[in-house]
C-alpha cells in the first residue's frame, strides 16, 4: 500500500471535504493549519482504518508529540509521521527564522529507521486586495493588502521562501499542490501546499553528516 500516494491524493482533493467557500473563510479569518490537518487525518482514517491507526497529536514513548502519525495496527509502530505548518500572507519575510530540517529532525528522534517522515506546509495565497470594510473579521487586513502592493505576486513570493525553508535538505523531495479555497466575499483565495517527503531517519542523518 503506497501511503505517499494516499497522502498526496488527499491533499490535492481536500477542498471537496469543505463546503463552498469554507476554506477561503477559514484561511482569511484564522490560521488554516488545524482545520486542514483534521480533515486530512479523517480522510486517512476512512481509507486506512483496517490496517492503521491514524493518530492526531501522537505522543511517542519518549514524550515527544507529532501532529499526525500513521501507526501499524499489528505492531503499533509508526509507519508515517507528519508535521503541519501554515503561514498567512503577512507572515512572509525575507527569511524564515527556522528551517524545515529542524522539524524533520525532531520527528526522526522518535521514528524507526523505516518510518516515512513528511512536512506539509500550507500557505494562504491572496492576490487581490481585500476591501477595507472587512477589517473587523479579517485579522491583519492592512498587512495583507500592503503585501499585495509589492511587485512580486504572492505565489512567486511563496515559492522563493519555500526554497529558503528547504536549506540543508534534498530539493527533489516535495510536491507543490494548489488548493482552490473559494471566495471570501469577492476575494478569491487559494492555498499553496508543499508536501515534503518521504524522507527517512537514515537519510536525514546521512544528509547531516554530509
Amino acid at each position: 500500500m503506497n501511503l505517499t500516494t494516499k497522502l498526496l491524493n488527499i491533499v490535492a482533493e481536500i477542498q471537496e471535504d469543505f463546503k463552498d467557500d469554507e476554506l477561503a473563510y477559514l484561511a482569511v479569518t484564522s490560521k488554516i493549519e488545524h482545520p486542514l490537518r483534521d480533515r486530512i487525518a479523517f480522510a486517512l482514517h476512512k481509507r486506512l482504518q483496517d490496517d492503521f491507526f491514524i493518530c492526531r497529536e501522537w505522543q511517542s514513548i519518549k514524550g515527544n508529540r507529532t501532529d499526525l502519525a500513521i501507526i501499524g495496527k499489528k505492531d503499533n509502530k509508526p509507519k508515517l509521521l507528519i508535521e503541519f505548518k501554515a503561514r498567512s500572507v503577512p507572515g512572509y519575510s525575507s527569511r524564515y527564522t527556522e528551517h524545515l530540517k529542524g522539524d524533520l529532525m525532531k520527528m526522526a528522534n522518535v521514528a524507526d529507521n523505516g518510518t516515512s517522515l513528511y512536512c506539509v506546509f500550507f500557505n494562504t495565497c491572496i492576490e487581490k486586495k481585500i476591501d477595507p470594510k472587512y477589517i473587523v473579521p479579517v485579522k491583519y487586513l492592512n498587512r495583507i493588502n500592503n503585501r499585495i502592493n509589492e511587485e512580486k505576486t504572492i505565489n512567486a513570493m511563496i515559492d522563493e521562501y519555500w526554497i529558503e525553508y528547504l536549506k540543508g535538505l534534498p530539493k527533489n523531495k516535495y510536491k507543490k499542490i494548489e488548493i482552490q479555497a473559494g471566495y471570501y466575499y469577492e476575494t478569491p483565495v487559494s492555498i499553496i501546499a508543499y508536501v515534503y517527503g518521504p524522507i527517512t531517519k537514515l537519510e536525514l542523518e546521512g544528509n547531516t553528516k554530509g
